[in-house]
């Protein structure tokens, strides 16, 4: 009984050990990744200011926007804020919302010519589907509704990355003409 009692000592021991070194392994890994995710925040804020910079030195003066799903970390000051859901965008889930309709951001690129909007997405994506699909339908919906209350051509289409398959561009498209009746019955 004896030995048998040492062993299971030895063994709580030798267990307390090795959750201590696990525990301290993972503070060591979580403030590697704390500072890993700031290094990435201040890498990608350079790149909106550098990307911005090149555009200004064209003498293309879009305001610059954030998205407030992500966008915001990415810049010190923002001409606005706009709420672009990227589950909106989400594959075969598609939609428009009717209660972010972000008037004020259409109001602003009307104004302008165009705005500049910076939103992020999770490590291995290269592009956040707020911008890759959201934003280019929210375009197309909010272009027909008002292109449908003017005279001449007005760019309805919607118009998604070269990235996007064919056959889901298509699908998009084809629900453009539902989100738009459904905006309109409840302006």
């Amino acid at each position: 009984w004896h030995h048998h009692h040492e062993a299971e000592e030895e063994a709580e021991a030798d267990s307390a050990t090795m959750a201590h070194r696990d525990l301290a392994r993972l503070r060591k890994q979580e403030r590697a990744s704390v500072g890993n995710y700031l290094r990435s925040i201040k890498l990608d804020s350079e790149f909106v200011e550098a990307t911005v910079d090149r555009y200004r030195a064209q003498n293309v003066r879009f305001p610059l926007w954030a998205n407030l799903r992500n966008g915001k970390w990415y810049g010190p000051s923002w001409d606005g804020a706009a709420y672009f859901k990227s589950t909106d965008g989400h594959s075969r889930h598609w939609a428009f919302s009717p209660t972010r309709l972000n008037l004020h951001f259409a109001r602003s690129a009307a104004q302008h010519g165009g705005c500049f909007l910076v939103d992020s997405t999770r490590r291995g994506k290269a592009f956040p589907d707020s911008l890759t699909a959201t934003l280019p339908i929210w375009c197309a919906v909010i272009n027909r509704v008002v292109g449908g209350e003017r005279e001449g051509a007005w760019d309805g289409d919607v118009h998604l990355p070269p990235w996007l398959s064919a056959s889901e561009a298509a699908q998009i498209a084809d629900r453009i003409e539902t989100f738009v009746e459904a905006l309109s019955a409840t302006t």
